[in-house]
């Protein structure tokens, strides 16, 4: 999904991670069914498996309670029982991941091929963020190389770049929601030292 809007939202999964297939209004004008796309969905080594979610949702009014219905996702209910819930955030105003205030309810079975995860929110953010939303903390390329910098400040190794065991080389160019331009889709590759 790129740009898709539905009820006057704009949809978006078009970004690093970001897993949304398909969004069809429900009766309610804030009430949606999503749909997921397989784990490397157009790769080689696409498979059935649709286990997570991540998209952003623009063009909402604060105060509005968003409800969605993740349709095809692999029957993961086990982990709901136990009060796991999706993570949001919203750009600019509030960059961190939080877990959903509302418990989320599953329905269906594994034997049915129906299980199906609904969720909730209520918007607090201003009118003119990007809410963001996903199964649980995405950790994309960008975060890969935070994390890896901060090692390496940790350490006191050198840049990840000129590390004698780290490898990290642009496989292509990529655009960035909301960025000016597009970004670099690189690989970091983690060996073994010599010696």
């Amino acid at each position: 999904v790129k740009g898709l809007v539905v009820n006057g939202l704009a949809f978006d999964a078009d970004f690093d991670s970001g897993n949304c297939a398909k969004v069809e209004a429900v009766d309610a004008e804030t009430d949606f069914n999503i749909w997921t796309s397989p784990d490397c969905m157009g790769q080689p080594h696409e498979t059935p498996f649709r286990t997570w979610f991540y998209f952003s949702v623009q063009g909402f009014r604060k105060g509005t309670t968003l409800s969605f219905h993740v349709q095809n996702m692999n029957p993961q209910g086990k982990l709901f029982k136990h009060d796991m819930r999706p993570v949001w955030r919203s750009l600019p105003s509030k960059p961190t991941w939080d877990r959903l205030l509302y418990p989320v309810v599953t329905t269906g079975s594994k034997a049915e091929d129906n299980f199906v995860l609904h969720f909730k929110h209520t918007v607090s953010s201003p009118a003119a963020d990007v809410l963001f939303f996903a199964f649980s903390y995405p950790h994309g390329y960008n975060e890969c190389l935070l994390r890896l910098a901060r090692l390496d400040a940790l350490f006191s190794r050198e840049p990840v770049v000129e590390a004698d065991c780290l490898d990290a080389s642009s496989l292509c160019i990529s655009p960035q929601p909301g960025a000016s331009a597009s970004s670099h889709c690189g690989a970091t590759i983690v060996t073994p030292r010599a010696g």
